[in-house]
């Protein structure tokens, strides 16, 4: 909560009061207690759900950014094997021709 709340609530105690004018007032004060508490119950409940909506929206923006990170992570890695067998390949390929040479130049008697 931003605010705060105070309260005081005094009770008359009156030695010229009668017994139904004291209990009058321990009525009225009791009411005013319970809606003093019934507020404060409302106000927290509204606390707790505008602080579980910002937290889901939070938790909500996180996921989709984690999921946007894995996916260009998930591409760097797959670009990266795709690379990696062109490279795997080549290499092949550059061994095969250096091995071929010798027997290419047995052929023309070099």
């Amino acid at each position: 909560m931003t605010g705060s709340l105070s309260a005081r609530l005094n009770i008359g105690r009156g030695s010229n009061l009668s017994v139904e004018e004291r209990l009058k007032l321990l009525e009225r004060g009791f009411d005013y207690v319970q809606e003093l508490t019934h507020k404060l119950q409302d106000d927290l409940q509204n606390e707790v759900d505008s602080r579980a909506a910002a937290i889901a929206a939070e938790r909500a923006d996180r996921e989709k950014h984690t999921a946007e990170v894995r996916s260009q992570v998930k591409e760097l890695a797959v670009g990266g094997i795709q690379l990696q067998i062109v490279g795997i390949l080549w290499l092949l390929f550059g061994v095969l021709l250096a091995t071929w040479s010798q027997e290419i130049a047995r052929l023309f008697g070099c």
